[in-house]
């Protein structure tokens, strides 16, 4: 059994056990037991779904056959809403003739769209995400964001080596909220490592997005024609115009990744300090120091989430969603206690 596979059943075991909790509770527990068990069942939903989302891979039938392939894995950077992502180690984008591939995963995530694929028809649907889902994705962009990244700087492309590679080229569905999109036949996917490739142009195609790309630093960037128009909207003085959910959770991304980048320095100084001194007394006064940074950042956060919740109130909108920021908020806040913890440790 893999890591991933342990953590579902971890959570599954515990959601068990809660139940079993509630039925063999006293009644006038019980009721309590129940309020308990429904917070703990909503964020174990919220991550359960997050774990999930983050492992939907492919795989080639039997029948089909490989082609070796000499691509280029060049230095690609992606930079959305002004911050720089980097997809996973074995979703890397390439250059295939002349053309940049990149994960569609990835990618689809990266634009803040649902991505789902049928193994039995080989279709691959991309649509606006559910409220449920929203958060979910963004935590995959925040994840996988370069914190401090430099600016990207010059590639000399004579120097990128070719690289065999076996791919699977094969017909594959393309739905997009809904519809059917054909690609062009120099611009159809291919599978690698279990995952679907795709031109970044017919991201463009499929989605409307307008596509960036430097070939001097070998940078896409991509900004949605709706999400401009809807910050422009969002800026001028007409308060009688509703705000789109997506502007309102991008802004509130942006604000997010500031406060994390932020805190990223912030600790970092302390644990440099931290571990460059042998005086105990200035190590207990640093960790004092960690943790009243640490309240100033859950203050910080929490003004985000009720200037989150008045939007979202004003323009109509549920106010569901702040409570899956907030469960992901203390995930990432213990995962990175625990690992100074563990930097401190070692």
């Amino acid at each position: 059994m893999d890591e991933f596979e342990r953590d579902i059943f971890e959570q599954i075991f515990c959601l068990q056990c809660d139940i079993i909790m509630i039925y063999f509770g006293k009644k006038k527990h019980r009721g309590e037991l129940i309020n308990v068990f429904k917070l703990k069942f909503k964020s174990k939903v919220v991550l359960l779904s997050m774990l999930l989302l983050f492992t939907w891979s492919i795989t080639a039938s039997a029948a089909q056959q490989s082609e070796r392939i000499a691509l280029y894995e060049a230095p690609i950077h992606f930079i959305f809403n002004g911050y720089e992502l980097a997809p996973p180690n074995d979703q890397k984008a390439f250059i295939y003739q002349n053309r940049t591939y990149v994960p569609l995963r990835f990618i689809s995530y990266a634009l803040h769209y649902s991505v789902s694929w049928n193994a039995s028809t080989y279709t691959v649907s991309l649509s606006d995400p559910l409220v449920s889902e929203q958060v979910p994705i963004r935590e995959y962009d925040m994840i996988h964001q370069i914190v401090g990244a430099a600016k990207p700087t010059q590639v000399d492309g004579s120097k990128l080596a070719a690289k065999e590679a076996d791919v699977y080229a094969v017909k594959v569905t393309y739905m997009f909220n809904g519809t059917e999109k054909t690609p062009a036949a120099d611009l159809s996917g291919i599978i690698y490592n279990n995952r679907i490739f795709v031109p970044i142009r017919f991201v463009s195609d499929l989605t409307g997005k307008d596509i960036g790309w430097d070939p001097a630093t070998y940078t896409i960037s991509l900004v949605s024609k709706g999400d401009q128009q809807n910050a422009s909207q969002s800026g001028t003085a007409n308060t009688n115009s509703k705000i789109s959910l997506n502007t309102l959770l991008d802004q509130t991304d942006q604000q997010i990744v500031s406060l994390k980048s932020q805190a990223f320095s912030d600790f970092g100084k302390l644990l440099d300090q931290y571990k460059s001194t042998t005086d105990s007394n200035q190590k207990t006064a640093l960790l004092a120091q960690g943790k009243t940074v640490l309240a100033q950042y859950d203050q910080k956060f929490s003004e985000l989430m009720k200037q989150l919740t008045a939007q979202l109130t004003a323009n109509g909108y549920s106010t569901d969603i702040v409570q899956q920021y907030m469960d992901v908020y203390q995930k990432l806040k213990q995962d990175a206690i625990t690992q100074i913890i563990g930097q401190i440790a070692s």
